[in-house]
């Protein structure tokens, strides 16, 4: 049996990627008159056929002041380095999701249906915690501006909140404990920010509700054991080998290490029966500061490196374990790392 080969080194890292250029938009805001909220056809999606490179990111610093300005493009970074500090304080699911959701905002274009990739990747986080937190039930909350007709304002903020349901669902998250619903324009954001304040009403938000105890669900598909094809038998293959490693409570990925994990996600990619599966682990030796949520974390950040240089991310799984894992047979490797799996269609 091979052992697995060991990628990356302890600090090296890259950060996600950070979506859109803020001087950009804030350009061609600034140029172009506000357009009156239409309601659009639906239009079929078609799955983008990419050509994956490595992602080329330079590792940056940085923050979030939850009392400044938000930023209309978003900052998947800062959220991931602000999340990972508040949840190495609550111990409690059910105040993870609260202080997720509080964070969490998804924008659209005016009268449009596509969600802003920034706020998508908030959203699949709260999917992910709300796995391991039975006793709730999450709210998706579409908004519109108030421009236009308000009774095509509620159908069309129901349709933003489907949207982005439908989105963390095909990212393999269990939306049992989910409900979406429409609130027009009816609910103003009250943010400020360097957009209209239009572009902020137009948005996604989440509201975390506890419920009476019932039995978890588990959201996560688990590998099929059937006989496999060759493309998914070579991605198998592939993943067995595969292994990477972090330094002490942080949440990104070794560079080094990256190009291991986008040859995983093209082959996942170019096999129609197969799906990657992201699995965060975490160390919990004392003193080393890390959490269930540090893996939960890891996972994300890793799934939105790949979303970001072009993978679909109906193709990437997310999962992490709430107590750490150790390998058989390899007792001492390390815990701080993300493993993979390979998810086949029935």
């Amino acid at each position: 049996m091979q052992n697995p080969v060991a990628l990356g080194e302890p600090g090296a890292g890259i950060a996600p990627q950070i979506a859109g250029n803020i001087e950009a938009v804030q350009a061609v805001v600034r140029q172009a008159p506000q357009p009156v909220e239409p309601i659009p056809e639906p239009a079929p999606v078609e799955p983008a056929v990419v050509a994956p490179a490595q992602p080329v990111v330079v590792p940056q610093t940085v923050s979030i002041d939850r009392d400044s300005e938000m930023s209309p493009t978003g900052n998947p970074g800062a959220f991931f380095g602000a999340a990972q500090a508040k949840l190495a304080q609550d111990q409690s699911c059910v105040e993870d999701l609260r202080v997720l959701a509080s964070e969490a905002r998804i924008y659209f274009p005016s009268g449009g249906l596509t969600a802003e990739e920034a706020g998508m990747s908030q959203a699949r986080l709260i999917g992910l915690v709300a796995q391991d937190c039975p006793n709730v039930e999450i709210v998706v909350e579409g908004h519109s501006d108030p421009s236009g007709d308000p009774a095509a304002n509620m159908r069309l903020s129901q349709k933003r909140a489907d949207e982005v349901l439908r989105r963390i669902a095909a990212a393999g998250i269990d939306v049992t404990r989910f409900q979406s619903v429409g609130l027009g324009s009816q609910q103003p954001s009250r943010v400020t920010g360097t957009q209209s304040p239009a572009y902020y009403d137009r948005r996604v938000e989440f509201e975390i509700r506890e419920v009476s105890s019932r039995a978890a669900l588990s959201g996560f598909p688990r590998p099929v054991t059937s006989a496999a094809s060759a493309c998914a038998a070579q991605l198998q293959a592939a993943v067995a080998q595969t292994k990477l490693f972090y330094s002490p409570r942080s949440i990104t990925a070794p560079s080094d290490g990256m190009p291991a994990v986008v040859d995983l996600a093209a082959k996942a990619s170019a096999c129609p029966e197969a799906r990657l599966r992201v699995v965060g682990q975490y160390s919990d030796e004392p003193g080393s500061g890390e959490t269930p949520a540090t893996a939960r974390l890891r996972a994300v950040a890793l799934m939105s490196s790949l979303v970001g240089a072009g993978f679909a991310p109906e193709q990437i799984i997310i999962a992490a374990h709430s107590t750490p894992q150790i390998l058989a047979g390899q007792p001492g490797l390390s815990e701080r790392r993300v493993d993979f799996d390979v998810i086949l269609e029935n």
